[in-house]
C-alpha cells in the first residue's frame, strides 16, 4: 500500500560527499535486497519452531491440569495460576501481545478434549499451528500466505526505494550540499553496488556485536540505542539510525512477542553477495533494482 509518507529529513547535514552518499545507497540496497529478505525467512522459521514448543508446553499443562481437576480448561490464566505455565504465558492469549509471533486460543472439543490454535501475527509468521491432547503440533500456511508474504517484501522494497529517492535524491541532489564538484551518476552507483566489499561491509556494520550474525535487534535496535558508525562512512553515523527508524514500522520487529535478539542470519545465508545481478540474457548488462529514479516509482 502506498503510504505517501516522506522520510524525515532531520538527519540531513550539509556537506555530504559523493562517497558518503554511495555508502548510504549501498546500506539501503543491501538491507532491502539481501539482508531483510533473508532475515524474514529465518524469522518465520524461528517463530514457527518456538510456537510448536509453546504448543507442546500448553498441551502438557492441560494434561497436568486435568489430573487434579478432572477437566481441561480454556484459560491460560488458570494454567499459570496452577503453576503449570510460566507467569509470562498470561500474555500469550488471543487479544494479547502473544509470543513467538503467535497468539494462542484454547477451546474444548465435544469429546471432552482440548484444541489449541496458534494464530500468526503478521509479518512475524504466516503459519497457523495447532495441537490437541492426542496429536503433535502441526503448522499450515494461512490462506494466500505466499501472496501476503510477497506483498510484505514488495512493500519493504518500495519503502526503501522511496527512502533513496527522497533522502538522497531530493535532500542532497537538489540542495547542492555535496563537497565535491560534479554529479553522482547511476553508473557510479551501480559500480559501487558491484564492488565485492560492498555487501560484507554493510553486513559488518550491521553486526554490532561482531559475532558473525546479524539479528533483528541489531538491524532495529531499541529506541534510544547509541548509533553505530557504519564502516567507511565517517559522516553517516546518524543516517543508519534514520534508515532503521524509517523501515521499522513496515518490518514490525518484535510483533507478536517474537525474540528479536535470537533471530538472525549469517553472510552464508544471504541469497547473493551482489546487489546488482546480470540480466537473464547473460549479456554484460546489469540489473540494479534498488537504484531509484522517479520513473521507477510511478
Amino acid at each position: 500500500m502506498h503510504t505517501n509518507r516522506v522520510p524525515n529529513r532531520s538527519c540531513r547535514r550539509a556537506g555530504f560527499t559523493l562517497i558518503e552518499m554511495l555508502v548510504v545507497i549501498a546500506i539501503i540496497a543491501v538491507l532491502i535486497g539481501l539482508v531483510l529478505p533473508a532475515v524474514q525467512e529465518a524469522r518465520e522459521f524461528a517463530n514457527d519452531s518456538a510456537c510448536q514448543i509453546n504448543l507442546r508446553q500448553i498441551a502438557m499443562a492441560e494434561l497436568g491440569y486435568h489430573k487434579p481437576f478432572g477437566q481441561f480448561t480454556t484459560s491460560l490464566a488458570a494454567l499459570v495460576g496452577a503453576g503449570l505455565l510460566p507467569p509470562g504465558a498470561i500474555n500469550w492469549g488471543d487479544g494479547t501481545p502473544g509470543t513467538a509471533g503467535h497468539t494462542f486460543l484454547i477451546t474444548l472439543s465435544t469429546d471432552g478434549g482440548f484444541h489449541v490454535r496458534a494464530t500468526p501475527v503478521q509479518p512475524a509468521s504466516f503459519d497457523v499451528c495447532t495441537i490437541t491432547q492426542s496429536t503433535n503440533p502441526v503448522c499450515m500456511p494461512i490462506p494466500n500466505a505466499d501472496g501476503l508474504r510477497s506483498a510484505f517484501l514488495l512493500q519493504l522494497g518500495y519503502e526503501g526505494a522511496m527512502l533513496e529517492l527522497y533522502d538522497i535524491g531530493y535532500n542532497f541532489f537538489t540542495d547542492g550540499n555535496f563537497q565535491a564538484d560534479g554529479t553522482l551518476t547511476l553508473a557510479e552507483i551501480q559500480e559501487q553496488l558491484e564492488q565485492p566489499q560492498t555487501v560484507p561491509g554493510v553486513f559488518q556494520a550491521l553486526d554490532v556485536n561482531g559475532d558473525g550474525t546479524v539479528t533483528i535487534q541489531e538491524i532495529f535496535p531499541p529506541v534510544g540505542t547509541p548509533p553505530v558508525d557504519p564502516g567507511p562512512c565517517g559522516g553517516c553515523t546518524t543516517l543508519l539510525p534514520a534508515i532503521q527508524s524509517f523501515l521499522r514500522p513496515f518490518f514490525k520487529p518484535g510483533i507478536g512477542g517474537e525474540d528479536t535478539s535470537s533471530i538472525g542470519v549469517q553472510m552464508k545465508d544471504l541469497a547473493s553477495q551482489q546487489v546488482c545481478k546480470r540480466d537473464s540474457d547473460q549479456t554484460n548488462d546489469k540489473t540494479c533494482p534498488f537504484i531509484t529514479t522517479p520513473a521507477t516509482l510511478k
